[in-house]
């Protein structure tokens, strides 16, 4: 994670920045704030420190300047959550190193804070910041269509993998036989759908040629992907016109006659 790391105090009024550590004072040792988050989903925020023997006053969370969470360790109610734009504090699973948040709009997008803050006089304070956006999964995985049932050499391809309904829109990648086809061979075109989402669509195009052909089938994948919480794929294997296609075919690879799809596994990372 990438983060910005400041420490300060405000010892006689006066203000104090490094971007460096400093000694003797609190230390952010690590913090856990996604890039982007999902809408409709509970993210887990961290922001673990080192108090350098100093006792801690408060470990407050900010979004856009303004608090929706602190912990505070000698107050008789520890835990105080408040009102914020586009997310909900889930307060049974915070603490002073963590806060978890149920995105529930957009508009959680912006940037959040972590401030841990000491005892006086010195109020030594260190924070950690990170913009955040907010995205909307598609609904349905990746489709690839518009391919003929089988290809010989010197065919031309033009086969197209569509992600329906997800903002920001999708990424699209093609790969043959597992080896990623150039971007020069894919046309992406983005259509507008309800509620500001977007479909996406990737065409590809190229000429078949022989060393395409892994015992008489060519494997066509598409990649859909969206920042670093989505990834899912789907291929389709499409047999070789001639000798090859049957003995395909005959070994289970078909089903009636013809190439079967399969999608891979998606998943999500914060």
């Amino acid at each position: 994670m990438s983060a910005s790391i400041y420490h300060w105090s405000t010892r006689s009024g006066g203000l104090l920045a490094w971007i460096l550590p400093v000694v003797l004072c609190i230390r952010i040792t690590q913090v856990q704030i996604p890039q982007s988050v999902v809408l409709g989903k509970a993210v887990t925020l961290e922001c673990k420190y080192d108090p350098e023997g100093q006792d801690i006053y408060a470990v407050k969370w900010y979004k856009d300047s303004f608090e929706f969470y602190h912990f505070l360790p000698k107050s008789r109610q520890q835990k105080g959550k408040y009102n914020a734009t586009g997310l909900d504090v889930v307060l049974e699973r915070s603490s002073d190193s963590e806060v978890t948040v149920r995105v529930s709009s957009d508009r959680a997008a912006g940037t959040y804070k972590c401030e841990v803050s000491g005892e006086g006089p010195e109020f030594w304070t260190s924070f950690a910041e990170r913009n955040v956006s907010v995205v909307t999964l598609p609904d349905r995985q990746p489709e690839i269509w518009g391919h003929q049932h089988v290809y010989r050499p010197g065919d031309n391809i033009s086969v197209n993998c569509t992600s329906p309904n997800a903002r920001p829109a999708v990424h699209i990648n093609w790969f043959v036989n597992g080896e990623q086809v150039s971007r020069d061979n894919i046309h992406h075109w983005r259509t507008p759908s309800s509620d500001r989402l977007v479909t996406s669509t990737g065409n590809l195009r190229m000429t078949v040629r022989q060393h395409h052909f892994k015992a008489g089938i060519m494997q066509l994948m598409c990649v859909a992907s969206l920042d670093d919480v989505y990834w899912k794929s789907v291929h389709v294997d499409l047999p070789q016109w001639g000798e090859q296609a049957r003995g395909a075919r005959s070994n289970g690879l078909f089903a009636n006659g013809f190439p079967q799809k399969s999608s891979g596994m998606g998943h999500f990372a914060w």
